[in-house]
């Protein structure tokens, strides 16, 4: 069995960042932590069906849900504001993840926007260097994210349809 409930994160500006835990109640070395796209939300089928997955290999799971889309404020900031913003939650919600037990396999799964949250953590987060990654239509048209992918050692999943923009 596992257990639902929200951790107390607190991100950027110290405002809360929405999410729920999965907690396997049987004990677990695994996490997947899940990074939605901007308006394809944590719980839509692609993440939907990645966490359940996740969850029922026997992981815990941090399912992210910062819903930036419904914010006017986040919305009409400047590209480094929301940049600052969206870095500032994901550090905050990876590390209260990985505070929650002793785990020896980390799992990380971004779409979209969510890709740009893992290429930030795989480049800050020393704890992560043996985490394994899985792209959901990456924002490839950003240079940064590009770099930062290249410069990825571990092991990575990519998913992207030839039609979305930003497969190239």
């Amino acid at each position: 069995m596992n257990s639902y409930t929200t951790l107390k994160i607190r991100g950027y500006g110290d405002e809360p960042v929405a999410n729920t835990f999965i907690k396997q109640d049987s004990g677990t070395e695994r996490l997947a932590v899940l990074f939605p796209g901007m308006r394809y939300t944590i719980d839509m089928p692609l993440l939907y069906y990645t966490s359940r997955v996740l969850v029922s290999s026997g992981a815990d799971a941090l399912l992210v849900d910062y819903r930036y889309h419904l914010d006017p404020t986040f919305m009409a900031a400047s590209e480094q504001d929301q940049a600052r913003r969206l870095t500032a939650d994901v550090t905050a919600a990876c590390r209260a993840a990985l505070s929650q037990r002793s785990y020896r396999d980390v799992t990380i799964v971004g779409k979209s926007i969510g890709t740009l949250a893992m290429a930030h953590l795989l480049s800050t987060e020393s704890n992560l260097g043996t985490a394994r990654v899985v792209w959901l239509t990456p924002l490839l048209r950003n240079e940064n994210l590009r770099a930062q992918i290249k410069s990825w050692r571990g092991k990575s999943l990519f998913v992207i349809g030839t039609t979305d923009p930003d497969y190239d």
